[in-house]
């Protein structure tokens, strides 16, 4: 079991291999009885239900669209190709977000369910592996970090912001930089963001307004090891930094903490 979902006290769940189940908890025995299924969607992960329709993404990279008027007897609709590695998954009236692993976050036209279209796209810098919708935003966990998108126009995600999270190196690379803490998990209540990462659950403000630069350093950079340096030699790392914040990067007063080393430019 992967996910589930919930709609008029019929349970939804995601069975990988065996696709999409259908169950109906009996009020005076509180046990959950299988009442559906269907097979035949790939390998499911995500699932969400709307209207009477149940979308389910699966491994393969594509999102399907069920019908479950009748629970006991759902129903493929139709079904859209993604790409990448299709994880999470999140439907906002005609919309649904799929958390697409490399191709990143993937927005569908799902107004037609019969016919669901893939009209926009937004990479991100790592797996897209998990995604959440709230006041016209994307909230997308992508391993490396966690991202936010402005989609008002959902064939143009436009994005916002990110925040990297870090824990400290143990034994034995004690002392070095913290480094990437995973992203796993996400939700957002309007301005309000949740981020489950490998270690720690984290809350965080969103303000959508504000500009500012963002770097993006080598996700090997805190491991960085210069190897054996003869003496009277020696060894240059270039360090390829990035911005992709909504505003120009000034990089200025580049230090050191050991005489042993030196970085240029300085600023």
């Amino acid at each position: 079991t992967l996910r589930r979902d919930v709609e008029d006290g019929v349970v939804y769940v995601a069975l990988k291999d065996h696709g999409l189940g259908v169950y109906r908890r009996a009020a005076k025995t509180n046990v959950l009885s299988r009442i559906g299924a269907i097979g035949g969607l790939g390998s499911t992960w995500g699932v969400r239900v709307s209207n009477h329709t149940a979308f389910v993404t699966a491994l393969e990279g594509q999102l399907a669209a069920v019908d479950v008027t009748d629970p006991s007897r759902p129903k493929l609709l139709g079904a859209v190709a993604t790409g990448g590695v299709s994880r999470g998954l999140a439907v906002d009236g005609q919309t649904a977000y799929v958390a697409a692993g490399s191709e990143g976050l993937v927005v569908i036209d799902v107004s037609d369910p019969t016919n669901p279209r893939v009209v926009g796209r937004a990479q991100t810098r790592g797996t897209a592996v998990r995604v959440d919708y709230s006041a016209g935003r994307a909230f997308v966990a992508a391993w490396n970090d966690a991202r936010v998108y402005d989609v008002s126009r959902p064939a143009a995600p436009r994005f916002i912001g990110a925040v990297r999270l870090t824990t400290d190196v143990t034994y034995p690379d004690h002392g070095r930089a913290a480094v990437t803490a995973r992203t796993l998990g996400i939700a957002a209540n309007g301005h309000d963001v949740f981020v489950g990462n490998w270690w720690v659950p984290y809350s965080y403000r969103l303000y959508p307004d504000r500009t500012g630069p963002s770097l993006v350093l080598p996700e090997e950079i805190n491991l960085t090891d210069f190897g054996p340096v003869a003496a009277g030699t020696s060894s240059t790392i270039p360090i390829e930094i990035k911005n992709q914040g909504t505003a120009p990067a000034t990089l200025f007063n580049n230090w050191t903490t050991e005489n042993s080393f030196s970085v240029a430019p300085e600023q």
